[in-house]
């Protein structure tokens, strides 16, 4: 077993060369119908304000961002990969109260930050290495009272399932023609992305390169990282919780 991990880790791709190939595919999730429900689910428990000030961790290329800045006052976003911040800039073009900063979240949140309302984290927390020490950093630049909300994937996801599940809803409520058209367009790419990432995330979750959490482990996580669990389902087709803690 320790052979094949050191084997998967030799010629799975880097974290930054992974995520600027897969910078193309993400927007996809713009037009997926079950990522926009997760996105409105996330906004539902923070609740956002025109005078909250919002920190994103993992921006990625700006999909959470781009509807929520016109409700919030200010969002703060962190990425990693160039490739998504290149991305996320020109998505997000004109919106002058979002501020991108490329930046590794292994290394922690950056020191000069100010502190924050709300803060969220939409795919992203379950593939760092310091999850709890980032949670906790994130739970400490929140005022009191402020609001973290984590969608991040659980413990038996299995991605192609979103997928399954979109060609259903469209299936369902779309017209004959826009299925099939969409079927020619947008679901090959989705079907690239789900086998693409999510055969290489769950590789990834075999060597320890990326974590799949239970429920409560993740409860557990944001209480001891000072945040009371006011929320917690499982959602986005079965493959994601979404928690949601309040700073005591």
């Amino acid at each position: 077993m320790a052979v094949f991990a050191d084997l998967l880790k030799r010629v799975l791709p880097s974290d930054k060369r992974y995520w600027n190939f897969y910078a193309p595919v993400l927007e996809v999730l713009r037009s997926s119908r079950r990522y926009n429900t997760l996105v409105s689910e996330v906004n539902k428990q923070l609740d956002l304000k025109p005078t909250d000030r919002v920190l994103e961790t993992g921006t990625g290329t700006g999909n959470w961002a781009i509807p929520s800045c016109l409700l919030a006052g200010q969002v703060v976003g962190l990425e990693f990969s160039p490739a998504m911040v290149e991305r996320a800039q020109r998505n997000l073009a004109g919106n002058n109260n979002v501020e991108l900063r490329q930046w590794d979240l292994e290394k922690g949140l950056p020191q000069d930050l100010g502190v924050f309302h709300k803060a969220v984290s939409v795919a992203v927390h379950g593939y760092l290495k310091n999850r709890q020490q980032l949670t906790t950093q994130v739970a400490q630049a929140l005022a009191p009272g402020g609001i973290f909300a984590m969608a991040t994937p659980c413990l038996g996801a299995k991605f192609l399932d979103v997928l399954k599940a979109e060609v259903r809803e469209s299936w369902q409520t779309d017209t004959f023609p826009r299925f099939v058209l969409k079927c020619f367009t947008k679901l090959p790419l989705g079907t690239v992305a789900a086998l693409v990432f999510g055969g290489i995330v769950q590789l990834k979750a075999k060597i320890g390169a990326a974590h799949f959490y239970a429920k409560d482990e993740l409860e557990a996580e944001f209480r001891q990282a000072g945040l009371s669990v006011v929320y917690s389902t499982i959602t986005y087709a079965s493959q994601y919780l979404l928690v949601v803690g309040r700073k005591n």
